[in-house]
């Protein structure tokens, strides 16, 4: 009986079970999506193709480098991307129901069986005037063979094949023609290799009318810049002369000046770098749009210079004789460089590692800070040789450290301080370099100057969070602290004072001598040389104006070491790169 009973119950268990999945209906199969995303050295590719096998639909990545397939039913699928320029590249994802399924496929360069060829120039939907010189360049590669055997076809689809110029040994193909027709091209240029493999470059270009060109003349080199003249427009309908420029022999022109009067016929071109080469054109256009370029002119602009050819640490312009006084502190040596001639005339050992230095009143004594010793050096400029060598006390003061920088004051007084980031100011006696004095507390990393009266010290700190400029009154034989002002920033070693004495500049900022809280004006950048009366300044970038604090014109090349001349309107500036000192003038 309990047998019966069992049985009877394990059988309605399965009937029920049977009749609640005969309820279930299979939920039905969504298709899923691969996302992909095609690369190249970590760049995002566009334009590339995107296959799958098995097969989906064909699609092609935007400029993001990514693509979409959607409605892709579910499974394993290989992945194919492939971009003409570039080359090929193979990945594997497995499409889940209804999901989307991500892969990158990293583009393998040259996978193709193929020959690659691609444009150069010109630009795509460039215009030409009919009957002018059109010049084709593309580039031709391929994975086994040399690009010099690759043969190419060049057509136009207006006109024919108009040549069949092969590339060198370096995949560089170059075609000029001036027979195209007027109307617009589609210039292709076939590739095809030994085993019949072709690829096809492609561009558009329009040959139309245009207008007559000018004639650009040589470029002419001047002290700030370069200068443009060009043959007058004769073309009735003219509208403005527009300037091209490239540099360093970039084929990429920019428009850098437009001209509406058809008689002004120069332009003087003064925001450019010392030692670029620069490219011009000049473009004619006209009322209806059209433009005509005139021929090329080329020129490296170094202006006015003195090819000084060693390196120079700090300049200083003599007063009164025709020279710049240079220090070199690779080479220990102090350069005498006639600025009349234009030469380096005299070299002299003065010491080791020199890099600071300062005239006597009298502009006949240059006393030379010496920082890889302990030694201050005299140079008599009349004869241009040492005249003594001053050993001075070092460990005087609550800091030590060797003489980096120097300035003489009244009473044949001598005042020099380190480089460290604690220092004293120390005066010595300018004749035997024996200690007088030297100043209580510390200055971080200072750069110092005077007064034109030889009675004042300025002191200004650099590289703290908050730099000080101090003013120290020259009291008998001691320095007194009467004046001082902290400024926020990490201020460079930079101080100059205005030739008058009344403004210093620090910090980018222009400071009254005679009341350091007084901060008239903030500059763009730190200023290294003023002229007399403080109202121009020179950054290591930018001729400014000091009054307006606004930029003026752009210095032809960037630096640091500087020296303005007593005319007050002749620079000099020192260019690492080409051991050069150009010549400016800034007025």
């Amino acid at each position: 009986m309990k047998n019966k009973s069992f049985f009877l119950l394990l059988l309605s268990i399965i009937m029920g079970i049977s009749c609640n999945n005969e309820d279930d209906s299979p939920a039905p199969v969504e298709n899923g999506a691969i996302f992909v995303t095609v690369k190249y050295f970590g760049q995002f590719i566009g334009n590339a193709t995107v296959t799958t096998d098995p097969p989906t639909e064909l699609a092609m990545t935007n400029s993001a480098g990514s693509v979409l397939i959607n409605d892709v039913a579910p499974g394993i699928y290989q992945v194919n991307a492939l971009h003409p320029d570039i080359g090929e590249g193979i990945s594997a994802v497995t499409v889940l129901d209804g999901q989307v399924a991500n892969t990158t496929i990293n583009l393998i360069a040259g996978a193709f069986d193929e020959p690659m060829v691609s444009f150069i120039a010109p630009e795509n939907a460039a215009f030409f005037g009919l009957g002018s010189d059109v010049q084709f360049s593309v580039n031709v590669s391929d994975n086994q063979e040399n690009p010099e055997a690759i043969n190419l076809e060049w057509k136009s689809s207006l006109d024919g094949v108009f040549s069949t110029q092969k590339a060198n040994n370096q995949g560089l193909a170059n075609v000029a023609i001036n027979s195209l027709s007027e109307g617009e091209h589609t210039i292709e240029v076939t590739a095809t290799d030994s085993d019949n493999n072709t690829a096809i470059a492609q561009l558009s270009i329009t040959i139309k009318v245009l207008p007559n060109p000018v004639t650009l003349n040589p470029i002419e080199t001047e002290s700030n810049g370069l200068s443009l003249s060009w043959s007058v427009s004769e073309e009735s309908t003219f509208q403005s002369y527009r300037v091209y420029r490239s540099a360093q022999g970039d084929n990429s022109y920019d428009i850098i000046e437009v001209i509406n009067d058809i008689n002004t016929t120069t332009f003087y071109d003064q925001n450019i770098q010392f030692g670029i080469l620069y490219s011009y054109k000049i473009g004619v256009l006209v009322a209806n749009g059209d433009e005509a370029q005139s021929n090329i002119e080329s020129q490296q602009f170094f202006g006015e210079n003195i090819d000084v050819g060693t390196q120079i640490e700090v300049m200083k312009v003599d007063p009164v004789r025709p020279y710049i006084y240079a220090l070199d502190k690779v080479n220990n040596s102090l350069h005498f460089i006639n600025t009349d001639d234009k030469v380096l005339e005299k070299t002299i050992f003065v010491g080791s590692s020199p890099t600071g230095f300062d005239l006597n009143p009298n502009g006949d004594l240059l006393y030379i800070a010496n920082f890889g010793s302990s030694e201050l050096t005299v140079v008599d400029l009349n004869t241009q040789e040492i005249s003594t060598t001053l050993f001075v006390d070092t460990n005087a003061g609550t800091w030590d450290g060797n003489p980096y920088r120097i300035v003489y004051m009244e009473n044949n007084k001598l005042v020099f301080t380190s480089e460290d980031q604690w220092n004293n100011l120390k005066i010595v006696n300018a004749s035997n370099g024996s200690l007088i004095s030297y100043t209580d507390g510390s200055i971080y990393q200072p750069e110092i100057i005077t007064n034109p009266g030889r009675t004042i010290i300025y002191a200004a700190e650099s590289s703290l969070s908050t730099s000080t400029i101090h003013r120290f009154n020259l009291v008998g034989n001691n320095l007194q602290l009467v004046d001082e002002n902290g400024i926020d920033g990490y201020a460079a070693r930079a101080l100059v004072s205005s030739g008058n004495g009344q403004y210093l500049f620090y910090h980018k900022r222009k400071i009254l001598a005679n009341n350091l809280q007084s901060v008239l004006g903030t500059f763009s950048e730190n200023i290294y040389a003023s002229n007399v009366d403080g109202t121009k300044v020179i950054g290591e970038e930018n001729i400014l104006d000091a009054v307006t604090f606004s930029i003026i014109r752009p210095l032809p090349l960037s630096t640091r070491i500087m020296a303005l001349a007593p005319d007050n309107e002749t620079l000099y500036l020192y260019d690492t790169n080409t051991s050069k000192i150009a010549i400016v003038n800034i007025n």
